[in-house]
């Protein structure tokens, strides 16, 4: 696995601390583990580390920023309805927080058996 905390760490000059990957654990089995993720305007989900694949439906939408292990600073417009799919690969190291003006909510399914789709991001929007 890449030192994808490292890497996210030097690019942004932060020894944040490594959370989860969302707050609240929803329902888990042995396939898939849904997570919930809550942020009012101006909040943060710390320093996270995606190790499985995963799909993320929004429930509540808000504009968001994901500072990226990669350096880059993603602008996010997230919209009630949206899915996403999102591959981990080797892993995916981010911090997400809460720009807008408007509660954001969604569901995060992780995926624990690995299977074929998309190689990074596929956006499915209502």
């Amino acid at each position: 696995m890449v030192d994808t905390v490292g890497q996210w760490r030097g690019h942004w000059q932060s020894d944040q601390a490594v959370g989860p990957v969302a707050q609240r654990v929803i329902l888990e089995n042995d396939r898939v583990r849904i997570w919930e993720i809550v942020l009012e305007p101006g909040e943060e989900l710390a320093l996270h580390t995606h190790e499985l694949d995963y799909v993320t439906v929004t429930i509540e939408g808000s504009d968001l920023e994901a500072r990226e292990h990669s350096g880059e600073m993603r602008a996010i417009t997230s919209k009630p309805g949206a899915i996403q799919w999102t591959r981990a690969g080797e892993g995916q190291s981010h911090s997400l927080r809460n720009v807008g003006s408007t509660r954001f909510q969604n569901r995060l399914i992780e995926l624990k058996q690995p299977g074929e789709g998309p190689s990074h991001f596929e956006l499915v929007s209502r």
